[in-house]
């Protein structure tokens, strides 16, 4: 496997990952079932992982400007 077939592959793993976490967080969020601080602290490891993919992304990329 290539550097960029490796890259690529991290990357869906990264996004798969997140739209877990988005779909957690809807889930959660409409149940009721979690206290609070719950729900914020996924909100708060999606955003890092948000945050994780753009900087991936723009190594990629060469993009320093995203």
């Amino acid at each position: 496997m290539s550097y960029t077939q490796a890259a690529a592959a991290h990357l869906d793993r990264l996004r798969s990952r997140h739209q877990s976490l988005d779909d957690d967080i809807d889930r959660l969020s409409r149940s009721h079932a979690v206290e609070g601080l719950d729900l914020v602290n996924l909100k708060k490891q999606r955003l890092r992982l948000k945050e994780t993919i753009n900087r991936f992304e723009q190594g990629l990329t060469g993009d320093d400007n995203k």
